[in-house]
């Protein structure tokens, strides 16, 4: 009759809607739990990085320190040479003083 061909025409309809249905919520679960590993990936990845900066901040530090350290020794360097070549200079002096007073004295005899 009719109205079986209608109900078993809806029946396939409703059975067609309800298989893209699954498969529709089957591809958004998929989805949810692929976009879930792929914020958990980008979650590591922040944490890696992090920790990285962290580390590089630190060398970055630690390199600054030695550049203070390595300036405080090139400052003591730069004064000891200062200071050496005034005795240098003062030592020059006094011999010279003392060959004139040798002269002279050399002279007077």
């Amino acid at each position: 009759s009719k109205l079986e061909g209608d109900v078993s025409c809806y029946t396939a309809r409703y059975a067609a809607i309800e298989f893209k249905l699954h498969a529709a919520q089957s591809d958004a679960l998929q989805n949810a739990e692929a976009a879930e590993l792929e914020r958990q990936k980008l979650q590591e990845d922040l944490s890696d990085y992090q920790g990285k900066t962290r580390m590089l901040r630190q060398d970055l530090e630690k390199a600054e320190l030695r550049l203070q350290e390595a300036e405080q020794h090139a400052a003591l360097a730069a004064s000891e040479h200062r200071n050496l070549n005034q005795e240098l200079h003062d030592a020059k002096s006094k011999e010279s003083i003392l060959e004139t007073a040798l002269t002279s004295q050399r002279a007077e005899n």
